[in-house]
Protein backbone atom coordinates (compact mmCIF):
# COMPACT_ATOMS: atom_id res chain seq x y z
CA UNK A 1 0.00 0.00 0.00
CA UNK A 2 1.75 3.22 -1.12
CA UNK A 3 2.08 6.01 1.44
CA UNK A 4 3.28 9.55 0.86
CA UNK A 5 4.76 11.16 3.96
CA UNK A 6 4.99 14.89 4.60
CA UNK A 7 6.34 16.46 7.78
CA UNK A 8 4.30 18.95 9.78
CA UNK A 9 5.34 20.96 12.85
CA UNK A 10 3.14 18.94 15.21
CA UNK A 11 2.72 15.53 13.61
CA UNK A 12 3.34 13.53 10.50
CA UNK A 13 0.77 13.69 7.74
CA UNK A 14 0.41 10.95 5.21
CA UNK A 15 -1.86 9.80 2.47
CA UNK A 16 -3.13 6.24 2.64
CA UNK A 17 -5.02 4.44 -0.12
CA UNK A 18 -7.81 2.05 0.85
CA UNK A 19 -9.46 -0.76 -1.04
CA UNK A 20 -12.88 -0.24 0.57
CA UNK A 21 -14.87 2.32 2.56
CA UNK A 22 -15.28 -0.22 5.35
CA UNK A 23 -11.50 -0.46 5.76
CA UNK A 24 -11.21 3.34 5.69
CA UNK A 25 -13.95 3.80 8.33
CA UNK A 26 -12.33 1.24 10.64
CA UNK A 27 -8.94 2.97 10.34
CA UNK A 28 -10.54 6.39 10.89
CA UNK A 29 -12.32 5.21 14.06
CA UNK A 30 -9.09 3.67 15.36
CA UNK A 31 -7.22 6.95 14.75
CA UNK A 32 -9.76 9.15 16.56
CA UNK A 33 -10.07 6.67 19.45
CA UNK A 34 -6.31 6.92 19.98
CA UNK A 35 -6.18 10.74 19.66
CA UNK A 36 -6.00 12.82 22.82
CA UNK A 37 -8.84 15.12 23.85
CA UNK A 38 -6.69 18.14 22.96
CA UNK A 39 -6.09 16.79 19.44
CA UNK A 40 -9.81 16.19 18.91
CA UNK A 41 -10.73 19.69 20.14
CA UNK A 42 -8.04 21.24 17.96
CA UNK A 43 -9.29 19.29 14.93
CA UNK A 44 -12.85 20.47 15.60
CA UNK A 45 -11.67 24.09 15.82
CA UNK A 46 -9.75 23.72 12.57
CA UNK A 47 -12.80 22.24 10.81
CA UNK A 48 -14.93 25.16 12.06
CA UNK A 49 -12.39 27.72 10.81
CA UNK A 50 -12.16 25.99 7.43
CA UNK A 51 -15.96 26.00 7.18
CA UNK A 52 -16.09 29.71 8.03
CA UNK A 53 -13.47 30.52 5.40
CA UNK A 54 -15.35 28.46 2.81
CA UNK A 55 -18.72 30.12 3.59
CA UNK A 56 -17.27 33.61 4.08
CA UNK A 57 -18.38 33.77 7.72
CA UNK A 58 -16.55 35.70 10.43
CA UNK A 59 -15.77 32.96 13.00
CA UNK A 60 -15.64 35.49 15.85
CA UNK A 61 -19.01 36.94 14.89
CA UNK A 62 -20.89 33.62 14.96
CA UNK A 63 -22.18 32.87 18.42
CA UNK A 64 -24.95 30.83 19.92
CA UNK A 65 -28.19 32.71 20.26
CA UNK A 66 -29.67 32.99 23.75
CA UNK A 67 -33.29 31.97 23.87
CA UNK A 68 -35.60 32.60 26.81
CA UNK A 69 -39.16 31.36 26.89
CA UNK A 70 -41.55 31.71 29.83
CA UNK A 71 -43.96 28.85 30.12
CA UNK A 72 -46.99 28.82 32.41
CA UNK A 73 -47.36 25.51 34.17
CA UNK A 74 -50.82 24.16 34.88
CA UNK A 75 -51.73 24.41 38.55
CA UNK A 76 -52.48 21.13 40.26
Amino acid sequence: MPEIQKMNRKRKKFLKLYKSFKEMDADDKKYWASASMEERVEARKQLWLNYCLFKGINPRGQKLQRVLKIVKLPQS
